[in-house]
């Protein structure tokens, strides 16, 4: 298969039966300022578009019968069998565990492409505690209050995925700074989404290295 990225918000579990399979495959690729923003429900890395952008696989492997490859929603991939006779194998996804910190760290990334637009409301929902819609205060310190306040009215009470969001060190618990901070991130962050304009073809970049310019303050 050329390279493409999947349309689904599951984790992808390949194994191969008998035979091999190379595989090629990336993250979602960064969306810097300016590169614009899918339309709702657009596909865009389709089949072979990533080629026309330059796409390099951050990983190139081959697995073999009996071995699999297990890959998160939005990653790129590109498969070839190489056996000298047939290759067979079973490909499916699965919905547990749910990829909750997988999307807050390429929340930037995913919100802006449209091949995942049937997983922006649920990525929406976690990080604004089930109320997406509610108009944030667009002062810093009126946002900081608004975040403290959410806060101290939520804790204890956030939802398993909730948790998953807002728990950056992974130590099972958010503490309220932790949360303050994330929530003000993904404030930001849906607010540089809202400001990309909406495109067919958008401008990512397809690089492996980390610019030095990135944002620190969005997730």
């Amino acid at each position: 298969a050329r390279a493409h990225m999947d349309s689904h918000c599951i984790s992808t579990l390949s194994v191969v039966l008998s035979g091999e399979r190379r595989w090629r495959v990336g993250p979602v690729p960064r969306m810097p300022k300016g590169a614009g923003r899918s339309k709702d429900g657009e596909v865009f890395f389709d089949d072979g578009v990533a080629y026309k952008l330059g796409w390099e696989p951050m990983f190139e492997f081959t697995v073999r019968e009996g071995e699999a490859v297990l890959f998160p929603p939005g990653w790129i991939h590109e498969t070839l069998n190489t056996a000298d006779g047939c290759t067979v194998a079973l490909t499916t996804q699965f919905n547990l565990p749910t990829p909750v910190r997988y999307y807050r760290s390429y929340y930037g990334r995913l919100r802006r492409v449209g091949d995942l637009h049937s997983c922006w409301r649920e990525m929406r929902l976690w990080g604004s505690l089930g109320n997406p819609k509610r108009k944030l205060p667009q002062e810093d310190a009126a946002l900081r209050k608004h975040a403290e306040e959410a806060f101290d009215e939520k804790a204890g009470k956030l939802s398993r995925h909730e948790v998953e969001f807002f728990d950056v060190d992974g130590d099972g618990t958010v503490g309220r700074s932790e949360f303050v901070d994330t929530f003000l991130a993904w404030a930001a962050t849906e607010a540089a989404v809202k400001k990309e304009k909406p495109l067919r073809v958008l401008k990512p970049d397809m690089g492996l290295e980390v610019p030095k310019d990135v944002r620190t303050d969005e997730l």
